[in-house]
């Protein structure tokens, strides 16, 4: 979605940070008024009282996407101020700009938001953005629990205690590594710290797991979990992270856009007769959902149930894609459990401007 629509007649760019707010107003006759207020509630107050005393007639603001979150925007929505989020990787920048400041920065955001070239990204509700929250303190979690794990075992391999039975983290492994015992009594201390770290981090994970299950069980996310459920290496748990990072299917207009913000799709750098493609740059769910069900479209995606689990809706056995899905799928052998999936996506009406050539059939046998 670009901002492309001007609704207003004067253009606010705001860098944002979080001990302040740099402000640029730019004016209909080009003219640039710039304030600076404190990050905070009064701040952000005085900030609105500023806009709608130096502006002329209507106006909108903007600010870029960032580790500030939409609090910001949500705060002036509620003074009666339209604000806009934009995607910063879809901000034009000059190849020959090497002067950057705050100020210059908002002085560019009103620029390219009265020309309409910022891109608009698509605001989560406050019970989304708290899906996503659990979802990334999953994998937090996830990581502290491997670093855990890395720091028992390589305090076991410095004194040459290596297990020879098989991979590790297993039951068996698991038993071993209680099991032993140190004659150093510093040494036994600080083996068991880094035991009872390792029991820490995965009773985190697991109530972790718990409240996400008892998320993924109950209404709005039960229909769509049951959906990916459908698909052979998608259980439950892939199914409320995906869920929790794209969290509103609507904003994808096409497979293509849903690719794109995955970082399925692939870069090219050409020029004249050299032709080079630059391999994909998975994004953060990307990095960790869509490589451990890629295994599934390589076999025959057969046997799906005739029932979508809990929801008694009756599908075909087969999947039919048509061959433009299927012909990049070829192509991309990580992209093909998308394409899967969104064609689904599509069929299920969740893409309500988009059609597909597949037809849902009701078999005879309804249950």
């Amino acid at each position: 979605m670009t901002c492309s629509e001007r609704r207003a007649e004067t253009f606010i760019g705001l860098d944002v940070h979080k001990k302040q707010i740099v402000a640029a107003m730019l004016l209909q006759d080009g003219e640039v008024k710039e304030t600076r207020q404190p990050h905070t509630a009064p701040g952000i107050t005085r900030l609105v009282r500023w806009m709608r005393k130096e502006s002329q007639g209507g106006f909108e603001c903007c600010y870029e996407a960032g580790f500030c979150g939409y609090d910001l925007c949500r705060q002036l929505t509620g003074h009666g101020v339209l604000c806009r989020v934009v995607a910063p990787s879809q901000t034009p920048h000059a190849p020959g700009d090497r002067v950057k400041t705050d100020r210059r920065d908002a002085r560019k955001l009103a620029w390219y938001l009265r020309a309409g070239m910022l891109s608009e990204v698509r605001l989560p509700t406050e019970e989304q953005e708290a899906l996503r929250g659990l979802c990334r303190c999953r994998d937090d979690a996830r990581r502290a629990l491997h670093t855990a794990r890395q720091q028992l075992v390589s305090f076991l391999d410095q004194r040459g205690l290596f297990y020879p039975q098989g991979p590790h983290w297993t039951t068996r492994h698991w038993s071993w590594a209680k099991s032993l015992r140190f004659e150093n009594a510093i040494a036994q201390m600080t083996y068991e710290q880094y035991l009872s770290h390792v029991e820490l981090e995965e009773a985190r994970l697991r109530e972790i797991d718990a409240q996400l299950r008892e998320v993924a069980e109950s209404e709005p996310y039960r229909e769509p979990v049951g959906y990916l459920c459908c698909f052979r290496g998608i259980q439950w748990l892939t199914a409320i992270l995906l869920l929790g990072e794209l969290y509103d299917m609507g904003r994808f207009e096409s497979p293509r856009t849903l690719m794109a913000y995955l970082g399925l799709t692939p870069s090219e750098q050409s020029s004249g007769e050299r032709e080079q493609k630059v391999d994909v740059y998975l994004n953060f769910i990307g990095r960790f959902e869509v490589p451990e069900v890629t295994p599934a479209p390589r076999q025959d995606p057969k046997g799906f149930h005739d029932w979508i689990i809990g929801q008694g809706i009756l599908v075909n056995q087969h999947i039919h894609c048509d061959k433009r899905i299927a012909g990049r799928a070829m192509c991309y052998r990580r992209v093909q459990i998308v394409l899967i999936i969104e064609q689904r996506w599509i069929t299920r009406g969740l893409y309500p401007n988009r059609t597909t050539t597949r037809a849902v059939h009701t078999p005879s046998n309804t249950p």
